[in-house]
């Protein structure tokens, strides 16, 4: 799952860089081309075409400019989301989470002489961080309610339990 990750991210850095060149040679080789994309832009907003000229007149007197609005705004793309660093990033990141998120409900084995209490511990333990996690994403990104705080949380539980309870299923009806 760490290496999907990190070729999933790869792979977006690959596509922005692609776009980019072919944006510089853009704005390089085809200006006419350049001027209908940053009019293609601004077409919804319904300006006057005096003021599309003076913008674009704007963006084409600066190429670097030019070649930034261009990919901000028609390939909608951001430089600072497709570094090559985040590759690794997104990769390590999902090995580690895949990882704990083993971990943790295997714990219990460890410490219980009897699988049942193992089971029942290793039940408790998982919810408990399900719960906990799906708490403190929803804090993190700045809720300050503690009842959106709560029903994120009791979301993340028993979309965590279903699944959980379906991976048991698939491995009853296997036969293990």
């Amino acid at each position: 799952m760490g290496l999907g990750g990190f070729l999933g991210a790869k792979g977006e850095a690959d596509g922005y860089i692609a776009a980019l060149m072919e944006t510089k040679d853009c704005v390089t080789n085809d200006r006419p081309k350049a001027c209908r994309l940053i009019r293609r832009a601004f077409q919804e907003y319904d300006f006057p075409s005096t003021t599309l000229d003076s913008m674009t007149d704007t963006l084409v007197a600066n190429p670097d400019q030019l070649v930034d609005f261009i990919m901000r705004f028609h390939h909608q793309l951001a430089e600072a989301d497709f570094t090559r660093s985040r590759a690794f990033a997104c990769g390590l990141t999902i090995a580690a989470s895949y990882f704990l998120g083993g971990l943790v409900p295997l714990m219990p084995y460890l410490f219980f002489e009897h699988v049942r209490d193992a089971l029942w511990c290793s039940v408790f333990t998982m919810a408990l961080a399900l719960f906990s996690f799906g708490w403190a994403k929803t804090a993190l990104v700045g809720e300050s309610s503690r009842v959106v705080c709560f029903r994120n949380a009791v979301e993340m539980l028993v979309l965590g339990g279903v699944a959980a309870g379906a991976a048991m299923g698939c491995v009853k009806a296997i036969g293990g």
